[in-house]
């Protein structure tokens, strides 16, 4: 009577197992639309507010001649197009969470330049970051900070000489990547399933 209730542990727990591979999420890179498509200089940006109440980020028509770093993903943008506004400014952009997800385990990477000093902070958590430099990308990524519903990721940067600006690209999180986060059910069913599996075997080599 054992092998039978032993054969429906294991048809339950291969049910509940389900995917437990990691699913990442795009978001949406500084300057592009809907479609993540670039916009015209002196477009609004949809997705970046600014530190100005009520304001969007605009793509800046064209940087002070040099060598800044140029993405075809993403554009440079600042509180006004000609990116005249000195200092310290604030572009944030959110994203939502569910709880299963925050449970599973979040990696949240991209890469950014700025015109002067740029700093990445999630949920008001500084990320460790600082860099002055417009002529290369930046990378950065994190595990932890996460909540439950919606999450601020904002960029803050100093423009304390000359023109300002910002470029954020390649920005995505990871679900089921987190190296701190619970496991998924289908991970912890998964390894029930094995150890069931193996109590089995012995089982049957007895007989």
């Amino acid at each position: 009577m054992k092998k039978p209730a032993l054969g429906s542990l294991l048809l339950v727990l291969s049910l509940v197992a389900g995917p437990v591979s990691a699913q990442t999420i795009s978001l949406f890179s500084t300057g592009v639309d809907a479609a993540g498509v670039p916009l015209a200089g002196g477009a609004l940006d949809p997705h970046y507010d600014t530190d100005l109440e009520g304001t969007k980020a605009r793509v800046l028509n064209n940087q002070t001649p040099g060598p800044y770093v140029q993405s075809a993903t993403s554009r440079w943008v600042w509180l006004n197009a000609d990116g005249s506004l000195d200092g310290v400014r604030d572009f944030t952009t959110t994203f939502t969470l569910t709880a299963p997800q925050v449970a599973a385990g979040i990696t949240l990477s991209g890469a950014f330049a700025s015109d002067n000093i740029g700093s990445v902070f999630l949920n008001n958590n500084d990320l460790g970051i600082s860099v002055d430099n417009f002529t290369v990308f930046t990378s950065f990524s994190t595990t932890s900070g996460f909540v439950v519903g919606t999450n601020v990721l904002r960029f803050t940067v100093n423009n304390y000489s000359g023109p300002g600006g910002l470029n954020v690209d390649n920005l995505q999180y990871t679900v089921g990547s987190g190296g701190s986060a619970a496991p998924e059910p289908g991970a912890l069913a998964l390894g029930l399933l094995g150890g069931v599996a193996l109590i089995a075997r012995k089982r049957g080599g007895k007989n």
